[in-house]
């Protein structure tokens, strides 16, 4: 079963909502989405991972 995942828009900003714990047990991902959010505001997009 796929956890529970959603992604919201606005404007300028996504906001990347993740089911709790999810950032801890997937330790890899977790820097690689980070990562994103660091790539995403060079192009004034803010990324906030939750």
């Amino acid at each position: 079963m796929m956890a529970a995942v959603r992604l919201q828009d606005s404007d300028d900003e996504l906001r990347l909502s993740l089911p709790s714990g999810w950032l801890e047990a997937h330790p890899r991902r977790a820097e690689l989405l980070e990562q994103e959010s660091h790539y995403q505001s060079h192009v004034h997009w803010l990324l906030t991972i939750a």
